[in-house]
């Protein structure tokens, strides 16, 4: 029991960190967001946002493929273990 309650406590902490720079970067986003607000067409803002979306895109799905092969390798080392 006490080792699932400190891993609980280790998970809670780890979420607070990561709901911080989530904050964070929301602001940061928010505050860029406001600076290229009024630009035309010709800001090299504007013109890299499909650019960058794609981007965040792709890392969103590295990140999906790369937890599917941590579950993937925890129940392999589990089948060789048993």
């Amino acid at each position: 029991v006490a080792s699932l309650q400190r891993r609980r406590d280790a998970t809670d902490a780890e979420l607070a960190a990561r709901i911080r720079d989530v904050d964070e970067c929301r602001a940061r986003f928010e505050r860029e967001e406001q600076l290229h607000g009024g630009c035309t067409w010709n800001c090299s803002v504007r013109r890299a946002a499909p650019f960058q979306e794609a981007r965040r895109l792709h890392e969103v799905r590295v990140e999906t493929q790369r937890a599917e092969l941590g579950v993937l390798e925890a129940r392999l080392q589990e089948a060789r273990r048993a």
